[in-house]
């Protein structure tokens, strides 16, 4: 009655959605067998991917492999994205506002003299 694939057509965005699905998946697993394969061969370079495969060398199932690297992956991705975002926006205000960046510094030195800024000095 209806032509082959007239759902993908109607639907542009799951087509692309399920794209990106796709390459994410093979990055993150390709990723994994990449540090599992590098493990084995014992010259695996530190890393979160690592660590946890180590750990987890017993306890590892096929059935939850999956799971397990898109957590390690998302760990990365978002702790990667939580650090640089406020680090890029800190660099595009001293580009528009770099007199701030003068006044900013003068209050740590007033505050912190000769140390080190810490947590309770806001």
């Amino acid at each position: 009655m209806f032509l082959p694939g007239y759902r993908e057509r109607l639907k542009p965005w799951k087509v692309a959605e399920n794209e990106r699905f796709d390459r994410e998946r093979a990055f993150w697993m390709g990723e994994r067998e990449s540090v599992h394969s590098s493990i084995r061969e014992g010259k695996a370079e530190p890393s979160w991917m690592e660590r946890f495969l180590n750990s987890q060398k017993k306890a590892l199932n096929a059935k939850h492999d999956e799971e397990y690297t898109y957590a390690v992956g998302m760990l990365a991705l978002i702790g990667g994205v939580l650090v640089s975002s406020p680090i890029q926006s800190f660099f595009l205000a001293m580009c528009h506002f770099p007199e701030w960046q003068k006044k900013a510094q003068e209050e740590i030195d007033r505050v912190c003299r000769e140390r080190m800024p810490r947590p309770d000095d806001i």
